[in-house]
């Protein structure tokens, strides 16, 4: 998406490079479709035949679970992207080696 500049002379507007709202309105709407394909597919497509599941199907699902799973311990700040938080002061730190640090040397 690239946003026009009006001329009042007649001539052909400029076009300019897309400003950080355009790009991100479009990564939006692409993570939106992705996340509608996704769903829909796991819903009515299970790879998995009634009968005959081997291990291969297991792996596959497994792995499909796990990179969700990483992706939403991103967006909710949980898993290995949690905050840690001190227990002594309001402090919080992404890393349990930041907390370390903050135990050595404030408490």
């Amino acid at each position: 998406m690239h946003t026009r500049i009006a001329t009042t002379d007649g001539a052909t507007p400029m076009t300019t490079k897309p400003t950080a709202l355009d790009a991100h309105m479009a990564h939006h709407a692409a993570t939106l479709a992705l996340l509608a394909r996704i769903t829909e597919h796991l819903a009515n497509h299970d790879d998995a035949p009634a009968e005959g599941v081997d291990w291969g199907h297991v792996g596959d699902i497994a792995a499909t679970r796990g990179t969700l799973q990483e992706l939403s311990d991103r967006l909710f700040s949980e898993g290995e992207h949690a905050e840690v938080a001190c227990l002594r002061c309001p402090a919080t730190f992404g890393t349990g080696a930041e907390l370390a640090t903050h135990y050595r040397a404030a408490h």
